[in-house]
């Protein structure tokens, strides 16, 4: 079985604070939610290098083909109902249950 992308790019998702992993959380948002979350790959990809883009790639190649899966669900939520922007989030290990708190 191939690895999901949003597996294998978890920590850039989550823990990274640099413009190019934000745009990438906004890009997971959108596919999480696109009306309510809009993003235009037009608009930022001048600000990708190649191993970003083919990030992004592969991330919309996959959730094309495969839809929302377990980690793309963990990801989205974590990011939807993370704390201050610009604060790494904290990725809770395997076998910890993810706790989710809506900050107004």
């Amino acid at each position: 079985m191939i690895q999901s992308p949003y597996e294998l790019h978890k920590n850039i998702l989550l823990d990274d604070t640099y413009g190019t992993a934000r745009r990438l959380q906004d890009f997971v948002l959108y596919q999480y939610e696109s009306g309510r979350y809009p993003f235009d790959i037009n608009e930022h990809i001048g600000g990708f290098d190649r191993r970003h883009l083919q990030i992004y790639s592969d991330l919309k190649q996959w959730f094309w083909k495969n839809g929302p899966d377990p980690f793309f669900n963990e990801i989205a939520q974590i990011v939807t109902y993370s704390g201050v922007e610009g604060t790494p989030l904290s990725i809770p290990d395997k076998g910890e249950k993810a706790e989710f708190e809506h900050v107004e």
